[in-house]
């Protein structure tokens, strides 16, 4: 089989198997799917466990003179009883039992807001890259704040903000339970021939609100080929591979593997194979540099991709404040200072449309693959040289 078709099965699989939310079934199948993956190529994986008391939506729709709009609550919210709760529309920050707020993705602005609110309910439209429902990740998870608040795709804006204009009653339920489940991350180690190396750690997260065909599953075939790629040679420096879930709810699958693995984030160089990758309704990729030896590095070896890559830092900032958003941003947190991440954009991000394969391009995942192959055989045999240092 050549790389091709491996990295479209992968991708393929892995969209196949449903909505990939964090301590599913079905994400408890894809971990088991992952660790097989893993053991194939000739390491022996492991799902490393943790707890998490899981949200479940049950019924969740506002209602106004007799139409019924579907929508999803915000994980890191309260929630509604199963009749909802009713009151005259608004917009934020209006006298009102239920306000209308639009929040656009990636935005930051809206969450002190939400915080804030004294309204009943809030519905949130979402706007995205592209029209429909684009869901927000939940980051306050383990500290739910705000009222009840019901995510409402963007098709909807115009009707509902005239509804607003009028204060029309409005029915909104939001309501959703919390169960006890166990989450799972898929990890695994070569110990390289100098155990008193610093390891590399090549990461990616593999949870999210859908399908997710090109946002995790892109990562998760690059992440595949890198392990296979150093599975087949004799490293100088210990490998840890970690593929974590909880990644839409504040970040916690990383937060586990990181108090599992004492060190790590200070210790370790990290590969980190963030969201999109080879999306084909994507256009650049970005790639998250923390020293300005990793960039040299990555500019060197990503040079062939034909995907366009902007960078983000230089190693000119000590230490760098920020991370570039998602687990690195936790690694960085920790006091993690050596690391790359990659992502790409993705007219479909967060959104159901997010499909295997017409969202996916085989080919810029392969180039991406192969790229970071070779940039992972350097950082994990580097030849006496401090290639991924701080400073030169």
């Amino acid at each position: 089989m050549d790389q091709l078709e491996r990295v479209a099965n992968v991708i393929e699989a892995y969209d196949g198997q449903g909505v990939h939310r964090t301590a599913t079934d079905v994400d408890e199948r894809s971990a088991q799917w992952l660790a097989n993956e893993v053991r194939a190529i000739g390491l022996e994986p492991v799902l490393e466990s943790y707890e998490i008391d899981r949200v479940d939506p049950e019924n969740c729709y506002l209602e106004i003179d007799g139409r019924r709009i579907e929508g999803v609550p915000l994980f890191d919210s309260a929630h509604t009883e199963p009749d909802g709760v009713s009151g005259q529309l608004g917009v934020i920050g209006d006298d009102t039992e239920i306000a209308l707020m639009e929040v656009a993705h990636g935005s930051t602005d809206w969450v002190e807001l939400r915080r804030m609110a004294t309204h009943q309910a809030l519905i949130i439209i979402t706007r995205g890259h592209s029209p429909g429902l684009s869901l927000l990740n939940a980051f306050d998870f383990n500290a739910p704040v705000g009222p009840p608040a019901l995510q409402i795709s963007s098709t909807e804006s115009e009707w509902l903000h005239e509804q607003a204009k009028t204060g029309a009653k409005v029915n909104v339920v939001a309501h959703a339970s919390r169960s006890h489940a166990t989450a799972y991350n898929v990890t695994a180690k070569l110990i390289g021939r100098d155990i008193t190396m610093p390891p590399l750690v090549v990461n990616t997260p593999r949870s999210g609100w859908w399908e997710i065909a090109a946002e995790r599953g892109g990562g998760l075939a690059c992440w595949l080929e890198v392990l296979r790629s150093l599975v087949s040679t004799d490293t100088q420096r210990p490998v840890f591979f970690s593929a974590n879930t909880g990644h839409e709810l504040g970040y916690s699958g990383i937060e586990a593997v990181l108090d599992a693995h004492q060190n790590l984030a200070t210790d370790a160089t990290w590969v980190h194979f963030g969201a999109n990758i080879g999306a084909a309704s994507g256009t650049v990729g970005r790639l998250h540099v923390s020293t300005e030896r990793l960039r040299t590095l990555a500019e060197e070896k990503l040079e062939g991709v034909s995907r366009p890559v902007s960078y983000v830092g230089d190693g000119s900032l000590a230490p760098r404040t920020a991370a570039g958003g998602g687990e690195m941003t936790i690694v960085h947190r920790r006091g993690g200072r050596k690391y790359m991440a990659l992502t790409n954009n993705n007219a479909y991000f967060h959104m159901r449309e997010d499909r295997y394969p017409q969202n996916v391009n085989i080919d810029v995942v392969a180039e991406f693959a192969n790229a970071f192959s070779s940039i992972a055989q350097l950082l994990a045999n580097p030849q006496g040289e401090v290639i991924d240092g701080i400073t030169d």
